[in-house]
């Protein structure tokens, strides 16, 4: 949205105010005597009063002038418009994993009530989104595979719909399949953090080039990687050369360490919750988020409930933001008619007034 500037006056042409310079010296200039010298010459002047009509005539005839420097001038009044709003802007890719694993309801929400890690992940994206008003933000999805759900945009109403539409999408398939025995993914099984931060930096790349300031790429993950899936890609290289191409990679763990998650096959089947320890392979991995954040110049740390992801999240967005360039417009009207106006009138004042204000010298 745009906004204004504080109004104010302007010139278009400052270098001819120079002119004005000029003006005390003709005030100052030597009248020269007019008139016949006769032989009472000298006692008329000593007697009789000084005219002051010259004086009023050079007076009216300069500021005629000035007023006509001021109109060359182009005196202009107005404001300039702001037409973007990206003053501390960054652009950020979202890396959120939708893997298996993000079904765990280790976290707990606001009231207290278990939910699934995907679940939390999702309200903390969203909170995010509505905050960074003057981000760029993308997302990128991934599990076994990685798909951008959207590039970076000021639009953030749609990206938070598009958030919102996937972490539910995933957790209906999953309620849906479940009593089936057989879990599914919309991205395939497994969890290739190296793919999904690569598509992010790609995306990154190709929007703003090789070199602009202020881009993160941030993955929320339970870091739990899986090296045996065909097309998995080692993350800490991909991290490694995006802090070469200036893009910070930040690594943010969910999910409860220590803890225990409802059995999915009867929550989802049957409807009623039934503790069973979390296995090892949906384990959280925090060392490996370390590796990956140190290899991209971020930071990484782990939150076991949606109020401490938020916390962390909050943490990665008052990292020094980078001004971007104001961009603006003139939005400026000429208030030289004025000047002109007074100056016609002075300067024609002086010119028929003269004969009457020449006076006695």
């Amino acid at each position: 949205m745009d906004e204004l500037l504080t109004a104010h006056m302007r010139w278009q042409h400052p270098a001819a105010l120079w002119l004005l310079v000029v003006l005390p010296l003709l005030l100052l200039w030597p009248r020269q005597r007019g008139g016949v010298a006769y032989g009472a010459y000298a006692l008329a002047a000593t007697c009789l009063e000084r005219s002051r009509g010259p004086l009023w005539h050079r007076l009216v005839l300069v500021l005629g002038l000035g007023a006509l420097i001021l109109a060359l001038a182009r005196p202009q009044y107005g404001h300039y418009e702001v037409i973007t709003d990206e003053r501390h802007g960054r652009d950020v890719m979202l890396v959120i994993d939708v893997s298996l694993s993000m079904i765990a309801d280790d976290m707990s929400d606001a009231d207290g009530q278990m939910i699934t890690r995907l679940e939390a992940v999702g309200i903390a994206a969203r909170d995010l989104i509505r905050r960074r008003h003057h981000d760029r933000i993308g997302v990128v999805l991934f599990a076994g595979d990685a798909v951008t759900i959207t590039i970076p945009s000021h639009d953030h109403d749609l990206v938070e719909a598009v958030v919102e539409r996937s972490v539910d999408q995933q957790l209906r398939l999953w309620q849906r399949v479940m009593h089936r025995w057989q879990p599914y993914n919309i991205l395939g099984d497994g969890t290739n953090i190296g793919l999904g931060l690569g598509i992010a930096l790609r995306r990154l790349i190709d929007l703003t080039g090789p070199s602009r300031a202020g881009r993160s790429i941030v993955i929320i993950t339970d870091g739990r990687d899986t090296p045996q899936i065909e097309q998995w890609i080692d993350p800490l290289p991909i991290a490694a050369g995006a802090a070469g191409a200036g893009v910070q990679v930040h690594a943010v763990g969910v999910g409860d360490r220590n803890g225990s998650m409802s059995d999915p096959e009867a929550l989802f089947a049957f409807g009623y919750s039934r503790r069973i320890p979390i296995s090892g392979g949906m384990l959280p991995d925090p060392q490996r988020l370390d590796a990956i954040a140190r290899a991209g110049g971020g930071i990484s740390a782990h939150a076991d409930d949606p109020a401490a992801l938020q916390a962390i999240l909050q943490r990665i967005e008052d990292l020094d933001p980078v001004a971007a360039p104001l961009l603006t417009r003139p939005a400026f009207a000429d208030r030289h008619r004025l000047p002109l106006v007074i100056a016609v009138m002075l300067i024609s004042l002086a010119v028929a007034l003269e004969p009457r204000w020449r006076g006695v010298c």
